[in-house]
């Protein structure tokens, strides 16, 4: 009903009003945009997954007023230039994380553009108590709530340089350039009071996110592919330079490690009892520590059992094979695990199969919810690593990476 209001008003430049809807994964896009088609209201998917004719094609049509709304994922809202006069958060979301206040007001800012549109309008669609997944805090009432008001970030503050000119950065792009008293000011307004402007502006020059020429700061290609992928400055030079030495599966995985694994209760059981306390539940919380220091008669390693010594084994096999200096706490076994994850997903695995394969060789859960998500966001870091890896003239990557995500999507016709 928005949607097909919006595109029967026209405004005083003649534009008729059109829609961007941000949802939070590719195959919620694709459900969205069929519902309204059957419902006669022209709309069109657009997302990373499309190829460049595709999407080439995709912004002809809207910019000719063809459809009455494009459906995009959350995450590719920085990427999106389209001119939309009305905006609506399906879902609050974004992969596996909710949404933060400087992507929120990043992706609402695409409401209304000069001349063309009288006003802008922004809708949140939001799910009272509604979770994508059990390891997030709050729920989509909540965020819309914290949202709304600008309190989010008080959660994880981003008042220092990285945060500061990460979020200085997104506005930068999405303007084009900007004077720099122009940026100073918009700064002063929205951020960090506590660091000045000129550090955060010093931060994307060293970082080689922008380029000061005539009193303006401009985007490199870098910093454009950086805020693209939502990512902070350090994170986008730190895939830039891993992408010489790294698979890109392995520096998706490392951005956003899934960390949601837990022993299975038998497993707890054996711990707990070994170590006579409540032992934690995660896998990666530093109990396995604990149990490989069998050389302490006093420590609870040397009361486990036979059985838990050859699940230890296979863990250490599967998982925890680096050897590093600070093993096992080098993030590696991380990315052991999420790589696995993957892999048996291109096998043809759906979720829930994978989940009980965790659990039936390894003594592990998963939440099937949470893996699906996190998917999605591994999805969204391959896209980032495609972008920047394409700035450093890795051209080479990008057939291999789109062919990474497509397997990940869909390995198996008819399996999910």
């Amino acid at each position: 009903r928005l949607v097909s209001s919006e595109f029967r008003t026209t405004s005083s430049a003649g534009k008729k009003g059109q829609s961007i809807v941000f949802t939070f994964s590719r195959r919620r896009c694709h459900r969205i945009s069929d519902w309204l088609n059957e419902h006669g209201v022209s709309s069109a998917v657009y997302h990373g997954g499309l190829s460049y004719y595709e999407r080439r094609k995709i912004e002809d049509s809207y910019t000719k007023q063809r459809y009455a709304c494009v459906v995009t994922t959350a995450a590719l809202g920085a990427g999106v230039d389209l001119p939309a006069s009305q905006v609506i958060f399906e879902s609050l979301a974004m992969g596996a994380k909710w949404l933060s206040t400087a992507d929120f007001e990043q992706m609402l800012g695409r409401a209304g553009r000069l001349g063309k549109h009288d006003r802008g309008k922004v809708y949140l669609v939001v799910q009272p108590e509604r979770k994508y997944h059990g390891g997030q805090d709050l729920t989509e009432d909540e965020v819309a709530s914290d949202l709304l008001r600008g309190e989010i970030e008080e959660v994880e503050p981003f008042a220092n340089k990285e945060r500061s000119a990460e979020q200085i950065l997104a506005t930068i792009c999405a303007a084009g350039n900007m004077e720099l008293r122009t940026t100073a000011k918009h700064y002063s307004q929205l951020l960090s009071a506590s660091v000045p402007p000129s550090d955060a502006l010093k931060h994307l020059v060293k970082k080689r996110m922008i380029r000061v020429q005539e009193g303006k700061a401009i985007p490199t290609d870098l910093g454009k592919a950086t805020s693209m992928s939502f990512l902070t400055p350090n994170q986008g030079i730190e895939v830039l330079k891993k992408s010489e030495r790294m698979e890109p599966l392995e520096i998706a995985v490392m951005l956003d490690p899934f960390e949601n694994v837990y022993f299975s209760k038998k497993v707890q059981k054996e711990i707990n009892s070994a170590f006579r306390t409540h032992m934690p539940t995660r896998f990666f919380s530093g109990v396995f520590l604990d149990i490989s220091d069998v050389g302490n008669e006093r420590g609870g390693a040397s009361r486990l059992s036979r059985w838990m010594f050859e699940l230890f084994g296979r863990w250490t096999r599967e998982f925890f094979k680096c050897k590093c200096p600070d093993a096992p706490e080098c993030g590696h076994p991380k990315i052991e695990f999420g790589t696995w994850i993957v892999e048996k997903r291109k096998e043809g695995m759906n979720p829930s199969e994978i989940t009980r394969k965790l659990l039936k060789e390894y003594e592990l859960w998963v939440y099937p919810g949470d893996m699906l998500s996190w998917l999605d966001t591994v999805i969204h870091n391959l896209q980032a690593v495609q972008r920047i890896s394409k700035v450093a003239g890795k051209t080479d990557l990008e057939s291999a990476i789109e062919d990474q995500i497509a397997r990940i999507e869909k390995p198996l016709e008819g399996r999910d």
